[in-house]
Order: C-alpha cells, then sequence, then structure tokens
C-alpha cells in the first residue's frame, strides 16, 4: 500500500512542481512594513507594526495582552489539566 501511495505522489507530483517558477529570487521591490521603521508607505503611511515606526508592542498594550492571556480557561477541567476533553458528537449531549 505505501508504494502505491509513494509512485501516485510521485506521479502526480512531479509534473505539478515541475510547472511552478522558482519564486527564491522573485522581488517586486517593496519593502515590508516591519523593515520599513519610520519611512513612508505611498509617502503617508508610516512603516513598522506599530505606531512610531516601532515592531514591539507598547508597554500598555503588551500588559493587556498578558492580562487577557491569563484569564483564559478550559471550557472544562482546571488550569494545569493535562487531560484532553471529551469531544462532542454532533446532536448528542454528555
Amino acid at each position: 500500500m505505501r508504494r502505491v501511495l509513494a509512485a501516485i505522489v510521485v506521479a502526480v507530483g512531479a509534473p505539478l512542481a515541475a510547472g511552478f517558477p522558482n519564486c527564491d529570487q522573485v522581488s517586486v521591490g517593496l519593502t515590508p512594513l516591519g523593515d520599513l521603521g519610520q519611512g513612508l508607505y505611498l509617502g503617508q503611511f508610516q512603516g513598522g507594526l506599530y505606531p512610531g515606526g516601532v515592531n514591539t508592542p507598547p508597554a500598555a498594550h503588551a500588559a493587556e495582552g498578558l492580562a487577557l492571556y491569563r484569564a483564559v480557561v478550559p471550557a472544562r477541567g482546571r488550569r494545569g489539566d493535562s487531560r484532553r476533553p471529551r469531544r462532542r458528537r454532533h446532536g448528542r449531549h454528555p
């Protein structure tokens, strides 16, 4: 069975892979927003992922994200419980 699957993968995958161009060296000449920093995109939008052209979140933003992260609890069980919750089947209730 494995040999049959391997043959199918090779037979189907090889022609598909041969049809795709090598995209390793393709560039459109634009700078990613994260690398733009204080520079402007289209002459009006400041680069960076956060205000001020920086790529690190402001302290208040990071603190709020951590607070939300800590507030998340599992749907079943307790925090730190390594057991996976049971899966519910459609239309059935435990």
